[in-house]
């Protein structure tokens, strides 16, 4: 039996400029004076779920023995869960729109009973981004994306109405409308708080967010130190309305990065890399912390591709601890200048800031990855972790082509193939005449080394005589509708 808990210890942060009366915090430090936390040895991520648990202990009614199963985390312990509290949503529209109308359809509810319909409001703040919003159908002159933004929201007024409807009825909500981003990458460039506050009765109290979102690349925002993964619309829904959410303590595998990119490498390589890694050693379910001298070298945006990725790699979080590397990257993306200093001082305080020589903590697990023998690589098309050098592309996809789809080949045929006529020349394509690849996609839309590179290579394909015209044209599409043989790659590229 453990010693009893006091009431959660409190310390002030020194005087901020520009605070709002004074701030304090959950000293963690305190609990360990008790007995109750080893703070030096505890993960990072492990230590963001501590606070919460002490700082929501009376309403989630965790009792002493909880707690200090938390605080007293050591590898090898058995896993367990643990209920917190989250202190902000994040939805696409895709999902936030059905969890807004069963909002509304409560209020109207609450109406014909003859009850206040107010009083149908989410409990947390809620942040709904319209994703992936724009269909680019003008391009190549000044006023494309106007023209595309005005397309949008007259092809899509009805479900914008819905939207501005609810960010006037619900003051817990904001939008951000068509045309700013990708989910995540909004989420980390601008939404993002990192450290929030509420208000008690003398004093504002700080603590680190806790975000569930409804999109399963929510994890992006661990390269800020921001604990949160996505969940279902039914689970976020219930985490709006303020009830506990159970998370689920099991390994954290600690990811050792050491030395820096090298030329001709980028942080999509990196993570395929890591990804082929940890899906050998088995992460599934588990916290992934990142650290050593070559996770401090990399920028956030790096950083946010490699956390991006952890769906694929399996875990939950891939996790990033507060730096100046963080505090750096908040100044750059706008954030308000009272609001950083206070991420830091609290960082610093309650122990969130990872230094350079702070000791590691202790690991499920441990990967050393070398960062310098990264190169650069393709991967998939359908498994991310099937991952190839660039010079082994052309024989790797050979042989792919041929190996059974249960041994993860494509199980290609000889076929009949379809006839096209590039320029002057009649050609018969079959499997593999024709490939087709991502030079970018969501994991990259935060980090602008790679999507300028994606540009370049654009630039230099079009250069070399790469045209944007009808496929159909070339590839006698309209085969197609007649049922007539076309390989799979044809296809892909006519649906294209």
């Amino acid at each position: 039996m453990t010693a009893p808990i006091e009431p959660a210890p409190l310390r002030a942060i020194p005087p901020l400029a520009g605070a709002e009366g004074e701030v304090r915090f959950i000293d963690l430090a305190a609990l360990e004076a008790q007995g109750l936390a080893r703070l030096e040895t505890l993960p990072y991520c492990l230590r963001v779920v501590l606070e919460n648990a002490v700082r929501n202990r009376a309403q989630l009614m965790l009792s002493d023995e909880e707690i200090a199963r938390v605080g007293l985390w050591a590898p090898g312990d058995e896993a367990f869960s643990v209920p917190l509290l989250v202190s902000r949503v994040i939805l696409p529209d895709s999902s936030g729109a059905p969890a807004l109308i069963d909002l509304a359809a409560l209020r109207s509810s609450l109406a014909r009973a003859g009850v206040a319909p107010e009083q149908v409001e989410p409990r947390i703040p809620v942040d709904l981004v319209v994703d992936h919003s724009l269909i680019v159908e003008e391009a190549g002159h000044p006023g494309a994306a106007l023209r595309n933004s005005a397309l949008e929201y007259e092809r899509n007024s009805e479900r914008y109405s819905l939207l501005k409807w609810a960010q006037s009825a619900f003051s817990s909500l904001r939008v951000a409308p068509p045309g700013i981003g990708i989910v995540h990458q909004v989420h980390i460039e601008r939404l993002a708080r990192v450290i929030d506050t509420e208000a008690r009765d003398s004093y504002r109290l700080a603590f680190p967010e806790f975000v569930l979102g409804g999109d399963s690349h929510t994890p992006m925002v661990g390269a800020l130190g921001v604990f949160g993964w996505g969940v279902g619309g039914i689970e976020a829904e219930a985490a709006m309305l303020g009830q506990p959410y159970m998370v689920r303590v099991d390994r954290v595998v600690g990811v050792k990065l050491v030395g820096r990119l090298p030329a001709g490498a980028t942080a999509t390589d990196l993570v395929l890399t890591i990804t082929e890694k940890l899906r050998q050693v088995g992460v599934v379910g588990q916290f992934v912390e990142f650290f050593g001298e070559g996770a401090r070298a990399l920028s956030v945006t790096d950083r946010a591709t490699l956390a991006n990725m952890a769906p694929e790699y399996g875990a939950t979080i891939g996790y990033f601890p507060i730096d100046d590397a963080t505090i750096a990257y908040l100044r750059q993306t706008g954030r308000e200048d009272a609001h950083i200093a206070l991420i830091e001082a609290y960082a610093r305080a309650a122990g969130f800031f990872r230094a350079a020589d702070a000791p590691d903590p202790a690991y499920s697990e441990y990967v050393e990855i070398d960062v310098g023998a990264v190169s650069a690589s393709v991967a998939g098309p359908r498994r991310p972790q099937d991952r190839l050098p660039l010079h082994a592309v052309k024989h790797g996809f050979e042989t792919l082509l041929a190996k059974s789809t249960q041994d993860g080949g494509f199980g290609a045929r000889e076929a009949e193939g379809v006839a096209a006529r590039f320029g002057e020349e009649d050609v018969m394509l079959r499997d593999g005449a024709i490939a087709i690849a991502a030079i970018t996609s969501c994991t990259n839309t935060s980090n602008p080394n790679v999507m300028l590179g994606a540009g370049l290579i654009a630039q230099r394909a079009v250069a070399r005589g790469l045209k944007n015209q009808a496929l159909g044209e070339n590839l006698a599409c309209a085969r197609l509708a007649r049922g007539d043989a076309l390989s799979r790659t044809c296809r892909l590229a006519c649906a294209a």
